[in-house]
């Protein structure tokens, strides 16, 4: 499989698997009717970054004529997926203790459904990273991402 390809498989992983995070957060907190905390706007905001940082990198992938410029920036977006990965993990085990569910069975039902998506973001971050090392790898500085015919 292509970089490029793996590439749009990482992007949509992200952006769906954010965008389920964000649903569950949401409703979540206006099934608690509890207002929204600073722990839940900085997972939400979190997710929106990622989110945001897959697509401009997908465009700049698809546009980009420089390929070890394209490379460098997907394993930066790798690299920001598997931070955003620990800033998920830190924002719930907050939101759960705000809302006194630690220790209790929706507390332990809460952090198994971040932890799922915290392991599909990783797993999305990986494959951005990795993705784009190779990608930076295969393709010297310069050289355009679509090979010139060959004379026999």
């Amino acid at each position: 499989m292509s970089s490029l390809k793996v590439f749009c498989l990482a992007c949509l992983l992200v952006v769906c698997v954010g965008g389920v995070l964000e649903y569950r957060v949401e409703r979540h907190l206006a099934a608690s009717g509890i207002p929204h905390t600073s722990a839940s706007h900085w997972l939400t905001d979190a997710v929106m970054m990622l989110e945001a940082l897959a697509v401009v990198s997908l465009f700049i992938a698809i546009l980009s004529k420089r390929p070890s410029i394209v490379g460098k920036a997907l394993t930066f977006a790798g690299a920001f997926a598997i931070a955003a990965c620990v800033a998920i993990v830190v924002a719930s085990i907050l939101i759960a203790s705000e809302l006194g569910a630690v220790g209790t069975r929706r507390g332990a039902v809460e952090m198994g459904e971040c932890v799922g998506a915290v392991l599909l973001l990783l797993v999305g971050g990986l494959m951005l990273g990795i993705g784009g090392f190779s990608w930076s790898i295969e393709t010297p500085a310069g050289e355009k991402s679509t090979p010139a015919p060959q004379t026999s």
